[in-house]
């Protein structure tokens, strides 16, 4: 009786959808216990698709971009303050005196400058910070809510900018007409009902963007946080806001201090490294 012939050596396993995780080399048809042809990097590392097997220069400029993200946010804190605080004075010395505070205008165009400089900072802070890995492709690699999180931080922008700008170059007594002031509150209610549009999409993006980077550590806690914020925060700040006009205030801290967090998991990553080639003997 005839035998059946041996079963062919088909050699070491291979994947058809594999990216190297330090140079995004695609790894299709290779055998996985190689290494990366264009980097060196071990293929069995791209196996395992946790954050701290990404590359060192993706999880930097994550956190990089996470850091101008909270500087600027910080700073625009300030900057926010002090063009209220101009605007307050002018306003109290035209009504005690009869004439605006003298350099009101020179001091809030400053201001709406460095806004339009920390705008532009912040959009690259977040361009960073959503960076794509270049060793994920498919449906898990969090593409739309990165996306997401860019298209509306640059409708934030334009319409940050736009806004800063008309502050710069219109001094305060333009509006003093009627139908000039109408057209500007209108002007300012539709810019304000995009831009409010944007910030929430943003928000909520941003937290599912989050919430896929912790799930690829993995990092409980933080994941557990995206899921309370992604609601509580937005609740506290209009509830707060309607009742004791602090709601704002709080969730703006709560926040901060959240991405603080997330920036030092992402350091707790980069400090720990990646799997560790296995010793050959």
């Amino acid at each position: 009786m005839e035998q059946p012939p041996p079963p062919k050596d088909v050699g070491p396993p291979r994947q058809p959808d594999l990216f190297c995780a330090e140079c995004g080399y695609d790894l299709a048809g290779l055998d996985l216990s190689g290494d990366c042809p264009e980097c060196g990097a071990l293929i069995a590392r791209s196996l395992e698709r946790t954050l701290g097997n990404a590359s060192d220069d993706y999880l930097g400029k994550l956190s990089f971009g996470l850091l101008i993200v909270l500087v600027v946010t910080l700073v625009s804190i300030v900057n926010q303050i002090a063009q209220i605080a101009v605007s307050i004075a002018s306003a109290f010395a035209a009504g005690v005196g009869g004439v605006p505070l003298k350099y009101a205008d020179l001091a809030l165009s400053l201001l709406g400058i460095t806004t339009i400089f920390l705008a532009g900072v912040g959009l690259y802070g977040w361009w960073l910070f959503t960076t794509r890995d270049p060793g994920l492709t498919g449906r898990h690699d969090g593409t739309t809510a990165r996306r997401i999180v860019r298209i509306s931080i640059i409708i934030t922008t334009v319409i940050t900018v736009g806004s800063a700008l008309n502050q710069v170059f219109v001094p305060m007594n333009a509006y003093a007409g009627a139908t000039t002031f109408n057209a500007i509150i209108v002007g300012a209610i539709v810019l304000s009902i995009f831009s409010i549009g944007a910030w929430v999409a943003q928000y909520l993006a941003t937290m599912l963007y989050i919430r896929w980077l912790a799930d690829r550590v993995p990092d409980v806690p933080i994941a557990n946080q995206t899921r309370l914020y992604i609601w509580l925060l937005p609740v506290l700040y209009v509830v707060g806001f309607a009742c004791a006009g602090i709601g704002p205030i709080i969730s703006l801290i709560i926040y901060v201090i959240f991405l603080f967090q997330v920036r030092a998991m992402i350091e707790r990553v980069r400090a720990a490294g990646p799997t560790p080639r296995p010793e050959t003997a």
